[in-house]
């Protein structure tokens, strides 16, 4: 008899074996479940509260002579010159353009000061190209460089009476560079 008794518990333990060891059925239909009826809570909440509005746009016309006189941007050519670069470790030069943007009303003032300082402004400018990094270079709107030399022109340049900076921008449309060692 004890002989029987172990036969029947081999016998059953190979079959809770074989039930436990298959895929959790019950789960896998309680998580498509939830799924399906977060799905339909989605789609009912969206269609409850409708469509958004529809955008309405009204034409705006634009006045010529909405710029008030002597607010127009007018750009000057500040420099056009080959500048040279060593910070990589290879000097390269530079063929740059440099052009500045100014209000109609500043420009007689911001010219003047062009011809006054021009070899502090060169000398500047070549400073702030000499000791910028390679990477400056090969962006592609050469952010860092115009707004290095934005600030410095601010600061030569100066504001007017009423507090407002002379100089608006700083536009480099050309900046080619080329090893030296050729």
């Amino acid at each position: 008899m004890p002989d029987e008794a172990n036969d029947t518990a081999q016998e059953s333990a190979p079959e809770k074996a074989s039930k436990k060891g298959g895929l959790p059925l019950k789960t896998i239909i309680l998580v498509f479940a939830m799924l399906v009826a977060e799905g339909g809570g989605i789609v009912l909440f969206m269609t409850m509260f409708g469509k958004p509005s529809p955008v309405r746009a009204q034409a705006v016309e634009l006045d010529e002579g909405a710029v008030a006189e002597g607010d127009q941007l007018q750009e000057i050519q500040l420099l056009h010159e080959k500048l040279t670069n060593s910070a990589s470790g290879r000097v390269f030069i530079y063929d740059a353009e440099i052009l500045i943007v100014v209000k109609e009303k500043y420009r007689e003032k911001v010219e003047q000061l062009m011809e006054q300082r021009m070899g502090a402004i060169r000398t500047g400018v070549s400073s702030i190209w000499a000791k910028a990094e390679h990477a400056y270079f090969s962006e592609p709107g050469r952010e860092t460089l115009t707004r290095q030399t934005l600030d410095y022109l601010r600061s030569t340049f100066g504001k007017d009476a009423s507090g407002d900076q002379r100089i608006e921008n700083v536009l480099i449309p050309k900046c080619l560079g080329m090893p030296a060692d050729f």
